[in-house]
């Protein structure tokens, strides 16, 4: 803790810090519109995506945000998330 106030202080912490979407960068990623970022943001479910393979999705806005984290929804089909990022979380992700 006291590395990290002292990177603060002397203006080097972004070096220290990764985007919040390095955890899950294998993860395939999809770009939505703002139609379908809304759906997300108020915990909806996508419809089904062709040729996405995969149990989890990145999601991103058109501006490159990372929005949320999606997962396959099998039986009910289509994306449903499973963390979505508030837009005061996104303003540094891209």
């Amino acid at each position: 803790l006291d590395a990290i106030r002292r990177a603060g202080r002397e203006d080097y912490l972004q070096r220290l810090l990764y985007p919040i979407d390095s955890a899950v960068a294998s993860w395939p990623a999809i770009v939505v519109n703002r139609l379908d970022a809304s759906v997300l943001e108020h915990g909806g479910r996508l419809v089904e995506r062709c040729g996405l393979a995969g149990e989890n999705l990145r999601a991103y806005d058109e501006a490159g945000h990372l929005i949320a984290l999606l997962t396959s929804a099998d039986s009910a089909g289509g994306w449903r998330p499973t963390l979505v990022f508030g837009k005061d979380q996104r303003d540094d992700v891209a």
